[in-house]
């Protein structure tokens, strides 16, 4: 650990490309100088369940330096201002601070997007407009879902917020 250094928070231009911006800081400032917290999440795609790890809180980073004028230098000409320093204040966060989102990040349980659902599962509407309506789940997403839902004959295929679904 650096002698007198701080963390810092930063703001990531591009949230999605968490994983290639990590790299670029931890070749700027060192693996153990740069912490973007995730978590594992579970994920469907084309059918196939995966893991998969994903930022806790999107967008930021947390950087430690002791070099403040180093640390800019390096996010404006070096990773081309992918990353900025958050806040007027400098960004600054206090041991304690880093402390408790360590703690927090670390208990955090891991969170399943599809919340228990499968693709083909027969579901109920609980809620809203197609209350008591039964569908067939086509697709999952972060909060919701894409059934398909039969209606006068014909399959109507609608978008319903997971909470507001039970299997059946």
């Amino acid at each position: 650990m650096m002698e007198n250094s701080t963390w810092y928070l930063l703001t990531l231009r591009h949230p999605r490309k968490w994983k290639e911006l990590l790299g670029k800081l931890e070749k700027n400032f060192g693996q153990s100088n740069v912490w973007i917290p995730t978590q594992d999440t579970e994920k469907i795609m084309r059918k196939k369940k995966f893991v998969s790890p994903e930022p806790i809180f999107s967008g930021y980073a947390f950087l430690r330096t002791d070099d403040v004028s180093e640390m800019t230098r390096k996010l404006r000409e070096d990773l081309n201002e992918e990353a900025k320093v958050l806040g007027i204040g400098g960004g600054m966060i206090s041991d304690s601070e880093m402390e408790e989102t360590k703690e927090f990040a670390e208990n955090l349980n891991p969170r399943t997007l599809s919340e228990g659902f499968s693709l083909d599962d027969k579901v109920r509407i609980n809620s809203g407009p197609f209350r008591n309506f039964v569908g067939t789940v086509t697709k999952l997403e972060d909060r919701t879902c894409r059934l398909d839902l039969t209606i006068f004959g014909r399959v109507i295929p609608t978008t319903v917020e997971l909470k507001s679904i039970e299997k059946i």
